[in-house]
């Protein structure tokens, strides 16, 4: 009588990537359930994708209480809808890891009607808050008649935010045509 087949169990790797989401949907999605697909090790917290200027502002304090602590974790990939100035503030055991922050769609170019309506300190914040910034050419096209880059004004070293960011220790830029 032949023995019956060997079954070999493959456990997954543990967690090494963090994918952050705060606006989980539409093309935000895409790229999350994409990366998730196709880099070993990840794993996704994400929030639904409602009112993401809401989101921009608390998904921090709501992800600093419900990321798992894992000490596997090497990177955290997230869009730039999260503050992750704040969430590593609120959450120091995540200060270790590389960061990596996605501008799909940026902040910092879409039009307003006003400039000084324009939240330069969000996106500043987010440019120094990683090690890598990823961003989408694509996305980044000022809209018609905004063609500036955006600079950071009101202070005594008025400059364009990329120019500024350039200066920050361990910060680098690398484009990426995302989904």
């Amino acid at each position: 009588m032949a023995s019956p087949p060997s079954v070999l169990l493959v456990e997954p790797p543990p967690p090494s990537v963090l994918l952050v989401e705060p606006f989980y949907g539409g093309s935000h999605k895409q790229l999350m359930d994409l990366l998730q697909e196709n880099v070993s090790g990840a794993s996704v917290c994400s929030l639904p994708a409602k009112k993401w200027p809401w989101r921009a502002r608390t998904a921090a304090l709501l992800f600093s209480q419900t990321i798992p602590h894992c000490s596997t974790y090497r990177v955290v990939f997230c869009s730039s809808v999260l503050n992750l100035c704040e969430l590593v503030a609120l959450r120091p055991d995540l200060a270790r890891l590389k960061k990596v922050l996605y501008f799909h769609e940026n902040q910092l170019v879409y039009p307003v009607r006003k400039d000084q309506q324009r939240d330069f300190q969000y996106g500043y914040n987010q440019i120094l808050s990683c090690n890598l910034i990823v961003i989408d050419p694509r996305q980044q096209q000022p809209a018609p008649g905004h063609e500036d880059i955006p600079s950071i004004t009101g202070g005594p070293e008025a400059r364009p935010i990329t120019e500024a960011a350039a200066g920050a220790p361990g910060v680098r830029f690398s484009a990426f045509c995302g989904v």
